[in-house]
């Protein structure tokens, strides 16, 4: 943990990041790719800060936080968490969680269930499950269609 937080104290918050430049945090041996063998069929639980809102930097510290301590799914699915992303982008900053098998509802609903309680949004905001497939067919990140919302 001391290497962790040496490491994150010594780089820029995500709210000072240049648009376009990313964060990425990814288990061993998983690069941020829609093409990875272990992100092929998976996704991303996705969700839009405003590029004014002041809660960006804290979840994406909750949200390493909750990867780094297994928090977001049940002890014999920790294989389904891949990493997450942090992308401020001209309009907003984009906070993404990416999992390994989008096919199955339950444990992916229940991993953005968790995420939602862990960012405590408000009732009307909502987080969307982006299929990598349907990215990679469309080539782009951000605006696909939502498999889930919760």
């Amino acid at each position: 943990m001391e290497d962790f937080w040496r490491l994150y104290k010594a780089i820029r918050a995500p709210s000072t990041l240049t648009k376009g430049s990313n964060y990425h945090l990814f288990k061993h041996g998983i690069t941020p790719e829609w093409e990875d063998i272990q992100n092929e069929e998976g996704g991303k639980w996705l969700f839009a800060f405003s590029r004014t809102d002041t809660r960006v930097d804290a979840a994406w510290i909750e949200t390493l936080l909750a990867v780094i301590g297994e928090q977001l799914t049940d002890e014999n699915e920790q294989e389904e968490i891949c990493g997450i992303v942090i992308a401020p982008r001209k309009g907003d900053t984009k906070l993404a969680l990416w999992t390994r098998h989008a096919a199955d509802d339950t444990v992916t609903k229940n991993i953005g269930t968790t995420w939602r309680k862990i960012l405590n949004l408000k009732e009307i905001e909502k987080l969307q499950y982006q299929e990598h497939d349907e990215a990679l067919q469309r080539q782009t990140s951000f605006r696909n269609p939502p498999k889930y919302i919760v």
